[in-house]
């Protein structure tokens, strides 16, 4: 589970899980293990799932934090997929409505999957790094976006071309 205490130093709750956040997903056992912080205007999920799970970029893992003013957004739009392996083969998936606390959509073409994410990120524990608004494509399988677009938190239109 997951343990708060409160910091009065940094005014804000912190919490923690150990080894006992455990999850099955597709027939595989995974570990989450959780940093969290919750203040009076944002909260930050810190999640690392081990082993990794195969939608998620692992190339930033220690120093990427999901980060939300309390009011989520919503975007909707449309995603466009190819088939690696015949790329004349594409599918269009129309209004897809994501928030921006990291959900993910998936879209399947022939034999391959991929996950679109959207999410307010923060960089840097403290809280002082940028603070961005991510769109990311993922190929299932894969640990590490193969494309994505930063813009401003709030910015009423973001586009990814791969």
């Amino acid at each position: 589970g997951l343990h708060w205490r409160w910091d009065a130093a940094a005014n804000m709750f912190k919490g923690q899980t150990g080894d006992s956040c455990h999850y099955t997903l597709d027939g595989k056992n995974y570990t989450i293990y959780d940093d969290n912080t919750l203040s009076d205007s944002f909260i930050t999920i810190h999640e690392q799932w081990h082993p990794p799970r195969p939608d998620t970029n692992k190339v930033l893992p220690d120093r990427l934090y999901r980060w939300r003013h309390a009011e989520p957004q919503f975007y909707q739009g449309f995603v466009f997929v190819v088939d690696p392996d015949n790329t004349t083969a594409g599918v269009v998936a129309s209004n897809v409505t994501l928030v921006n606390d990291g959900q993910t959509h998936r879209v399947e073409v022939g034999n391959t999957a991929w996950f679109i994410e959207l999410a307010v990120c923060h960089y840097g524990g403290d809280h002082t790094g940028a603070e961005v608004l991510k769109l990311a494509a993922y190929r299932e399988g894969h640990h590490q976006a193969i494309a994505y677009a930063w813009g401003q938190p709030g910015a009423p239109n973001l586009g990814l071309t791969y």
